[in-house]
């Protein structure tokens, strides 16, 4: 069960992206309509989803350097502001360092273990598919 409504959110993430950027840039952008339906799929509010993928990214960025953290935001274009929105929500002061407090974040605004451990992957789903695995493992090796 768990496994079919993971497949179903990633083989629908295409058909909720919107606002592509130019095929120069070769930028996939996460937009609202996508977050709130892979939160929707997921059983999360989308703020929720937005806080997770920002607490994600703030993780990624101290931990990575900043060449690596750019592969990543080439496919996340609007990085800073799910940073920021994170941190509205008072998931954290300044940013994230560690796996422990990304799990306080997530615990934060309510996400359940089983949320976690869908959106965790559907997000490296995503930027599998549009980055290329190795732009994926960076942010699976910063999550670790």
């Amino acid at each position: 069960m768990m496994r079919r409504l993971l497949l179903t959110a990633l083989a629908l993430m295409p058909l909720m992206l919107s606002g592509y950027a130019t095929a120069s840039t070769k930028a996939k952008a996460i937009d609202k309509s996508l977050l709130g339906e892979l939160s929707t799929s997921l059983g999360m509010t989308s703020e929720q989803g937005h806080g997770a993928l920002g607490s994600m990214l703030s993780l990624a960025q101290n931990r990575l350097d900043i060449g690596q953290f750019q592969q990543i935001a080439e496919y996340i274009p609007r990085y800073a502001e799910y940073i920021q929105a994170a941190r509205d929500m008072g998931l954290f002061a300044e940013s994230i360092h560690t796996p422990a407090q990304l799990d306080t974040a997530f615990s934060k605004i309510g996400m359940t273990p089983e949320q976690v451990g869908k959106f965790t992957p559907a997000i490296t789903g995503y930027l599998e598919k549009f980055g290329g695995r190795g732009v994926a493992d960076l942010m699976t090796g910063a999550l670790d």
